[in-house]
């Protein structure tokens, strides 16, 4: 790696946007960017809060030298490149030198780093000016690790924009999507980001694009994804797209979060390549184009005919390819759909890249040498190449012929050739986006039957530039006006055949089919089966003119599958609405007013309505002074047989609305919660009876006096032992097993049901033995009491109310004190009336 040095007055002049950190995406962006261009296989990223309180990013690069240490983080230092000619042959995602600088100024930032050379790493600290403050030696292997901590600490605008978990989610969710896409992109990376100990992404890695896709995306889209290639002499394009036969449920996303365009290796947004994978999509599925086809599109491009210094960030770009013929004086800049590059006859991001039938785009081969149409002087002329130098887009900005800036996502072409034929659809796109079962029409979308190609037109465009030339002879015409018409809305693709759902009373129900819809599917297989390959504009013509052409004895057949079908339609929405009628409560009137409490119960007893929708309660008249002599009765002797002896508590019954029990103990009536009783006594009998598991260690962990002490490991020594293995019920029952020969132990066994759970909890139980522990119950440690507490809770789950009588007499009996609490220091019982006062 080149060392660090300052870039000329001209050259930062010409590059410098003045980066300023906005966002964690921005910060990850980076510093991972940074890692990439250190040549690092594997890269490591922990975010703490959503990066707010710590973004750490480690990798395995060639790490920082000594002398670049000191310049590392100051603005326009860079080691990826000379001078302003080297843009022309970048390779590295970085140039500017102004990445650290900037994250410097808006938060604490530490970088330990070691190069092969080197025994010893380095720990710096930096301040907001990218200055040294603070340098020692660290013990770490080779690469990188940078620190960035308090983010926007000293912009408290900033750090506000992140007042909302919503801005924090969304933020994530973009780090998250950037670092899926480089993971795609780079198969041989090993990529890993965890959020707050939660680990998001693990790629481990492999040998190809779409091994890592599998890895990354771990949906059903992704191993339903299709390698595609094109190839031009300046240009390839390597895309993963979605098996035809894949449902757009499972290929295509409300958002193109997982929709990834990579050039260069870069992560770029470029809006035309992923509407156009939008709309094929769509089209081919028959779907609103709302919805983003999971894929990744992998473009390569010579360093000279690529600028991505536009933004800060770098998502933007320009693309500089050369057009097949050069530009004329009367010729103007198209949009990206009518690109054709150097050596191909085809486009390879126009509107057919992934057409069908042509789809959204019409535009037709450059003419080439010898074709009929105009000569070679005509269509050549005097000759102009616009923005051919490299060094024009060195500022980001490029003009046109007109003077007026070019927007980023448009490329310098030849525009304004007609129309004369469509071009062909390589037998590659052709193959991955076809297929013989695609929906057809409905009968109202074939009143008027069209090719695919008529109906596409010219990308929706009208005008001078979408007409043939009048002579037929395909003879260039005269370039567009500078002012276009705006493009025309694309027709929205029929409604398929198939019969749609529709909710009916909280359930879905099916539609019923036309006759005409049952033609279509009956028809079908047989087209199919004569011609798999036939266009589906074609085959939606053929079934419309079958239709029309049908004997009527042939029709009838289909009305009567159709009136069938519409009686079941019929009938479903029938029982869909009556099974509603029936779930439904019956509503008084007062349900429909929204009258208050007092009109409410005013109404409801003049309501038949209302004491019909009452539930029937069984009531029995009883008194407090009754219950008093009973109880007095009770107490001089006179007890029924089953009653149990004086002072000992008596179950009276359940409270099912606050799923406890009443119990009458002492001439009191208590409300106990019989779930805490049975969370005391499953407790109980697991601190006494459990045994933890164990589990042999590989190797053996020696126990010494200085890791148990000096009295733990004396009580150790002392404890019996069945040769040497230490048999001692109360170390087994703690999930430890351990060795003792002589005055050298080792603990040979131990259980996994607790993570960290070792030697210090081993030392806690033989204390509790020094102390006079002899149960198992007295010898548990902290953390295998605070486990089996969690084990109570878990299998007492789901009692409470649900009990038996038997259960719950069982429960109150052996629990001694009612007026105690239970080990979540709430009570188990509440008084609830005082018999005798």
């Amino acid at each position: 790696m080149a060392s660090i040095h300052q870039l000329s007055a001209k050259t930062s002049h010409s590059l410098s946007i003045g980066q300023v950190v906005t966002s964690v995406f921005s910060v990850v962006k980076e510093l991972v960017e940074n890692a990439l261009d250190a040549g690092a296989s594997s890269v490591d990223i922990r975010l703490d809060d959503y990066g707010l309180e710590k973004i750490e990013v480690r990798d395995n690069g060639s790490g920082l030298a000594p002398e670049d240490t000191a310049v590392m983080a100051q603005a326009h230092y860079t080691s990826k490149i000379q001078d302003l000619n080297d843009m022309g042959s970048l390779g590295s995602f970085g140039f500017r030198g102004e990445a650290l600088s900037a994250v410097c100024a808006c938060c604490q930032v530490t970088v330990a780093t070691r190069t092969a050379a080197e025994q010893a790493g380095r720990l710096v600290t930096l301040d907001a000016s990218g200055a040294i403050t603070a340098q020692r030696p660290v013990a770490r292997a080779q690469g990188t690790t940078v620190t960035a901590s308090s983010l926007f600490s000293r912009q408290p605008v900033r750090r506000q924009l992140y007042g909302s978990a919503r801005k924090r989610k969304e933020d994530l969710r973009a780090v998250e999507a950037l670092l899926s896409a480089i993971a795609v992109s780079r198969p041989a990376l090993r990529l890993a980001l965890h959020h707050n100990g939660c680990q998001l992404i693990n790629k481990a890695p492999c040998d190809s694009n779409r091994s890592a896709a599998l890895q990354v995306l771990k949906s059903e889209a992704a191993r339903q994804l299709r390698p595609l290639s094109l190839k031009d002499k300046t240009i390839s394009v390597e895309a993963l797209l979605p098996s035809p036969d894949t449902s757009p449920k499972i290929a295509g996303r409300s958002t193109g979060d997982q929709c990834f365009v990579i050039v260069n290796g870069r992560v770029v947004t470029f809006k035309k390549v992923e509407k156009l994978l939008r709309e094929q999509f769509s089209s081919f599925h028959g779907l609103s184009p709302a919805r983003t086809p999971v894929s990744v599109v992998l473009i390569t491009v010579p360093p000279d005919q690529l600028d991505v210094n536009l933004e800060p960030n770098k998502t933007r770009l320009l693309l500089l390819c050369e057009p097949s013929r050069p530009v004329t004086e009367g010729d103007g800049v198209p949009e990206l759909g009518d690109i054709e590059w150097e050596g191909s006859s085809e486009s390879l991001f126009g509107d057919n890249f992934l057409g069908v039938d042509g789809g959204d785009g019409d535009t037709g081969p450059l003419p080439a040498d010898g074709d009929g149409g105009s000569s070679s002087e005509e269509s050549f002329g005097p000759k102009r190449y616009v923005g051919a130098r490299p060094d024009a887009w060195a500022t980001g900005r490029l003009l046109d012929s007109q003077g007026d800036v070019i927007e980023p996502t448009k490329l310098i072409t030849a525009h304004g050739e007609p129309a004369t034929k469509r071009p062909k659809i390589q037998p590659s796109i052709r193959e991955a986006f076809s297929s013989v079962d695609r929906p057809l029409p409905t009968a109202n979308g074939l009143a008027n039957p069209t090719s695919a190609a008529t109906v596409g037109g010219t990308n929706g465009r009208t005008g001078p530039d979408a007409t043939p030339a009048a002579g037929g002879g395909g003879a260039d015409k005269p370039a567009a006006p500078a002012s276009k018409p705006p493009p025309a809305k694309r027709p929205r693709p029929a409604a398929p055949g198939e019969p749609e759902y529709e909710p009916v009373a909280s359930q879905v129900v099916r539609r019923a089919g036309t006759a005409f819809h049952y033609y279509c599917k009956d028809m079908r297989r047989k087209y199919l089966s004569l011609d798999p390959t036939i266009d589906i504009g074609k085959l939606s013509a053929a079934l419309a003119d079958g239709w029309k052409a049908a004997l009527p004895s042939v029709r009838r057949q289909f009305e009567d599958m159709a009136r069938e079908d519409e009686k079941r339609y019929k009938e479903d929405v029938r029982k869909a609405k009556l099974a509603e009628m029936i779930c439904t409560p019956q509503r008084t009137i007062t349900d429909f007013c929204r009258v208050d409490t007092a009109l409410r119960r005013m109404v409801a007893p003049l309501t038949p309505e209302a004491r019909a929708s009452r539930p029937r309660r069984h009531s029995k008249t009883m008194s407090v002074r009754g219950m008093e002599e009973q109880i007095r009765r009770l107490e001089a002797g006179k007890r029924p047989d089953g009653w149990a002896a004086a002072g000992d508590p008596r179950v009276i019954g359940p409270v099912e609305s606050h799923h406890a029990w009443v119990v009458y103990r002492s001439s009191q009536l208590v409300l106990v919660n019989p779930l805490r009783l049975s969370e005391m006594a499953t407790l109980s009998r697991l601190l006494s009876t459990f045994h933890f598991p164990c589990r042999p260690l590989s190797p053996p962990l020696p126990l010494t006096s200085a890791a148990l002490g000096a009295a733990a490991h004396s009580t150790l020594c002392a404890l019996p032992r069945d040769g040497s293995r230490v048999s001692d019920v109360r170390l087994e029952a703690n999930g430890f097993g351990v060795e003792v020969a002589g005055d050298s132990a080792r603990l040979v066994a131990v259980t996994d049901c607790m993570e960290f759970y070792g030697a210090p909890d081993l030392a806690e139980v033989l204390r509790k033995v020094a102390d006079g522990a002899e149960t198992v119950e007295d010898s548990r440690p902290a953390r295998a009491v605070s486990w089996l507490r969690a084990e109570a809770v878990r299998i007492s789950q789901g009692g409470g109310a649900r009990m038996s009588r038997e259960e719950v007499d069982s429960l109150v009996h052996d629990t001694p004190d009612l007026d105690g609490n239970c080990f979540h220091g709430r009570p188990l019982g509440a008084p609830l009336y005082d018999l005798v006062t």
